[in-house]
């Protein structure tokens, strides 16, 4: 297989063809061409590469590769380029988030909306702005390289621009009847655990579809949070270790939620045996019929269609876990309780976050400190 490298006089940038076979149907011989390389030694690694791909099989036509095909592609490619901890963040950031909303797109076909989608998907995760802006950068940068390897003309990254931050977060919250409310409604739902989890202990949602009944101890009435579902489709989903030890923590449950869990693994343990013909029993609290997690996004949908349904304030799913917490401000309870059952790192994150609330909380200590004063 021969290929060639050579400056274009018009652009000033470096170029390649190869030739990569006969095309099956027409018997003619196939060339591939990739412009706008800034070196030339960018171009020749860039065609020694596609060689390398064409003789060993793994060659793919830009028309018809997903964006997880070329994301994987061209983490290899960074593997050189980045020192090994960076490499590491960047291997792991594309596979947990990226990867999972967007990968099974054509990646000739991506587009400005797909993009806004990504994005949407990542404040609906509850992520932080600074941590979503990071993600887009990664995608935007992948995309840049796929241009100069000649997979896409346009980077759609660019087109939409990376998320504004925004340094005057403000929060969508349910006050407790709006909780109620909702719960009421939601009985029915295949997610109800998973709303009553994610209103009752502020956990985030890949916690409550990660959590396993080894980590629910039914006398202490504790939950014992140690992992956290990575999902990518069915077949593809990774239930890992929480990242941080503040994130590894125990939640204190009431007897309402401990006699619904109870209640719910009555349920589960009558779909393991209805269905153990093809049931994979990964022993998660919430479960499909076939025993994989729940997929999130249908948990994100079906909360919203309740939602809308009974004309509740529209909030997102990690809201929920804003809600806990600002709730349980209001009446009084420590802020170092609420950091420990949301797993703050520290206290300060948790009354940065949920500042708005403390002037109320000051107005209530004055009054109880005056009513105990009685002058």
């Amino acid at each position: 297989m021969k290929g060639s490298v050579k400056k274009n006089s018009q652009t000033g940038k470096w170029d390649f063809v190869v030739d990569i076979g006969k095309d099956p149907l027409t018997g003619k011989r196939k060339q591939k061409k990739k412009r706008g390389f800034n070196s030339k030694k960018e171009a020749e690694e860039a065609l020694a590469r596609l060689i390398n791909e064409v003789n060993e099989g793994e060659y793919i036509e830009p028309s018809k590769m997903t964006l997880k095909q070329y994301l994987r592609e061209w983490l290899d490619f960074r593997r050189t380029k980045n020192s090994i901890s960076t490499y590491k963040q960047l291997v792991n950031k594309t596979n947990s988030r990226i990867i999972p909303v967007l990968g099974q797109l054509i990646l000739s076909n991506l587009n400005h909306k797909h993009i806004q989608q990504f994005h949407n998907s990542l404040f609906e995760d509850g992520l932080s702005e600074h941590y979503i802006i990071t993600l887009h950068s990664i995608l935007s940068r992948s995309l840049n390289d796929a241009i100069k390897l000649g997979y896409l003309k346009t980077n759609p990254a660019t087109v939409i621009g990376k998320p504004k931050l925004n340094t005057n977060i403000t929060y969508n919250i349910w006050t407790l009847d709006d909780c109620k409310k909702f719960l009421t409604h939601a009985e029915n739902s295949s997610y109800f655990i998973v709303f009553l989890l994610a209103i009752y202990t502020g956990m985030r949602r890949g916690e409550i579809l990660g959590l396993k009944w080894d980590d629910i101890d039914f006398d202490t009435k504790k939950i014992y949070l140690r992992r956290n579902l990575y999902y990518e489709n069915k077949e593809n989903f990774q239930l890992k270790e929480v990242k941080t030890k503040s994130s590894i923590r125990q939640i204190v449950l009431d007897d309402y939620v401990i006699n619904h869990l109870k209640k719910h693994k009555q349920v589960t343990d009558e779909k393991k045996l209805l269905n153990k013909d093809y049931f994979r029993d990964y022993n998660l609290v919430c479960s499909c019929d076939d025993g994989t997690p729940f997929q999130p996004q249908n948990v994100g949908a079906n909360f919203r269609k309740i939602t809308k349904q009974i004309g509740l304030k529209p909030i997102r799913f990690h809201d929920l876990r804003h809600s806990h917490a600002t709730n349980l401000l209001k009446l009084g309870v420590n802020p170092k309780v609420i950091q420990e059952r949301l797993g703050h790192k520290s206290i300060q994150i948790t009354l940065d976050i949920y500042s708005h609330v403390l002037p109320d909380m000051q107005q209530n200590s004055m009054n109880i400190f005056s009513n105990a004063m009685n002058m």
